[in-house]
């Protein structure tokens, strides 16, 4: 039986497809049969393989993400930590804070969160 084709991540139809649709235009006996299920696990466990690849990918995509996210509100904790020794942090300007997830802004209204002599000073800088 010849392999599958694959290609860009998606599964190709197997040429067991097509050999099976002409096949199967008379009608059926055992040995027919015995070879269509063989065909259909061979067709399973090229499935399993797609399946595992896309699974792993869609994984680590989900852990990559989950780590950014964890590291933007570790920023933000940070930035709210320096600015309550400043007073208190008006909500609007919570909101904003938390509503950034780009970690690079983040990383700036950190540096500005350091430097700021006042809460208002630094909500001005962020603007």
């Amino acid at each position: 039986m010849e392999e599958t084709t694959k290609g860009k991540g998606m599964l190709q139809w197997h040429p067991a497809f097509y050999y099976l649709t002409n096949k199967m235009a008379g009608p059926a006996n055992a040995e027919q049969f015995q070879e269509v299920g063989n065909m259909c696990e061979a067709l399973k466990e090229l499935m399993k393989d797609e399946f595992d690849a896309v699974r792993e990918d869609a994984l680590r995509q989900g852990m990559e993400q989950g780590m950014e996210r964890g590291i933007g509100q570790g920023i933000q904790s940070m930035i709210f930590a320096l600015l309550e020794d400043l007073g208190e942090i008006p909500e609007e300007l919570r909101v904003q804070i938390t509503a950034e997830k780009d970690l690079e802004t983040l990383k700036c209204y950190h540096k500005m969160a350091a430097r700021a002599a006042s809460i208002e000073q630094f909500s001005k800088e962020i603007q």
